[in-house]
């Protein structure tokens, strides 16, 4: 089990949740000061790719003690084997991971540190792709020969780093996106044989900064534009510049507090994003609205028991306006969990005389989500919807989303034995298997309709206000 360290808050700030992470903010970017060996800093899986650059274990101050970076070597692949199983399960199913690391290690002994992170991060589920090989171009002149100009013991050194490239599930994407990559650059960037200079330490401030064209090359090549990318050891920042820089979200977690304000000024130095300070609670809430998955909110099914419990016993409480409740929890789960954009309250152009309450739309295969808290008879109706919207749309699929258990269990039955046509499925929102079917219904590809109104409705969006 990892364990986690003393959590620090920022020098300069003066937080009043001092029992809390915090957390640095803006639409597409999240910075976290806290520890990557703590598994409960992220709850959820968020990361299409994480790209970064683990301590080397070679006595670098990153906290301004070199001992820090200086342990026993399997201690060192303990720890790595930590974050590297926590990242795992911050990952979503489609993610990958590019780790920048040394061929081998010669400080203290020589150690193949290239091929045992490779072997740890198989330890712990990764699986591997390729490792890309990195020539900094900066060898310096050599002094430590060895046994000079003689067989005896002559020392050996591989000027150039690794950057070991994984996957979770499955390598190919099927969920597909925005490339923003050049047929140049493809071409050469798939060869794994890169060349470039490093970065300066004094230049940006950190022990050991790596340049600005590792993480672009990393997400142009392996990720989509919109997504999500995640450095567990943001350092000076690079990667959460190169992410945002190239239309991609940026998550970040560092653990040293001069580090933390290092990257926030460069981020507004080199992105013109200027990263506000606020708590770990602020942070989540007004970042889920825009982005799912980053997430210190319960599951789907768990949030939705929650919110309407508390409704119920409030003072607000209103049969009358039950299932409107009920539609805009359902909307907030679709945004928290990135299922967008939707419609709210939709109708189709070419269905007529039939209302949905959320729609995701695709040119052949739009999904419909009824929402009912009770149901008796009322079933019959989203049954009847779903079968006009088939007959038009013949991959569509229709879902009934209630609260009302046992009702449920009889028109599942019903859709089982083929007696109910227009329904795909009846679901109990407040169960693990709403959450299943997020998590199936954010594997595809949903748009607004752009050159017709295919539906109307409430449109919902990354960054709108919503319903």
């Amino acid at each position: 089990m990892c364990s986690a360290r003393t959590q620090r808050e920022f020098d300069y700030l003066t937080d009043a949740d001092a029992d809390t992470l915090t957390w640095v903010r803006q639409a597409n970017c999240l910075l976290v000061q806290g520890d990557t060996t703590d598994r409960s800093t992220f709850r959820g899986q968020f990361a299409d790719l994480i790209v970064t650059s683990p301590p080397y274990n070679i006595g670098k101050a990153y906290t301004g003690e070199a001992q820090d970076d200086q342990r026993a070597y399997k201690d060192y692949l303990k720890f790595s084997e930590c974050w590297m199983r926590n990242c795992y399960d911050w990952t979503l199913p489609s993610g990958r991971m590019c780790v920048n690391v040394a061929l081998d290690k010669n400080k203290n002994g020589k150690t193949p540190l290239s091929a045992d992170i490779t072997a740890t991060a198989m330890k712990v589920g990764w699986d591997y792709h390729a490792t890309i090989v990195w020539n900094e171009n900066n060898i310096s002149r050599r002094t430590a020969w060895g046994s000079w100009k003689s067989a005896s013991a002559p020392h050996i050194i591989a000027p150039v780093e690794t950057i070991l490239v994984f996957y979770k599930e499955n390598w190919k994407r099927e969920r597909q996106g925005t490339n923003d990559i050049t047929a140049d650059e493809f071409k050469d960037w798939v060869l794994g044989m890169w060349s470039f200079p490093g970065e300066s330490a004094k230049r940006i401030g950190h022990e050991a900064p790596f340049p600005r064209e590792l993480p672009k090359r990393c997400i142009k090549l392996l990720s989509f534009v919109g997504d999500t990318v995640f450095d567990p050891f943001a350092g000076s920042g690079t990667t959460l510049i190169e992410a945002v820089s190239h239309g991609r979200k940026a998550v970040g977690l560092e653990l040293e507090p001069r580090y933390c304000g290092l990257i926030r000024e460069r981020v507004a130095r080199e992105c013109k994003v200027k990263l506000d300070v606020c708590s770990r609670e602020r942070a989540v809430k007004s970042t889920l609205s825009c982005w799912g998955g980053v997430s210190d909110y319960p599951e789907p099914h768990q949030f939705i028991s929650d919110a309407y419990s508390a409704y119920e016993s409030s003072f607000l409480s209103k049969p009358s306006i039950n299932g409107r409740i009920f539609e805009f929890l359902i909307c907030e789960c679709l945004a928290r969990e990135g299922v967008m954009p939707f419609y709210h309250q939709a109708n189709f152009e070419r269905v007529p005389n039939a209302n949905f309450d959320i729609v995701l739309y695709h040119r052949t295969k739009p999904v419909a989500l009824s929402c009912k808290t009770s149901l008796r008879e009322r079933y019959k109706q989203a049954d009847l919807e779903g079968a006009a919207l088939k007959q038009v749309y013949r991959s569509a699929k229709c879902y009934l989303l209630t609260l009302d258990h046992n009702e449920s269990r009889s028109v599942q039955r019903k859709i089982q034995e083929g007696a109910v046509a227009g329904l795909d499925g009846c679901i109990d929102a407040d169960t693990q298997n709403f959450t299943k079917l997020l998590g199936e219904l954010g594997k595809n590809v949903f748009t607004e309709g752009k050159k017709i109104l295919p539906v109307t409705g409430t449109f919902v969006n990354s960054g709108s206000d919503g319903c």
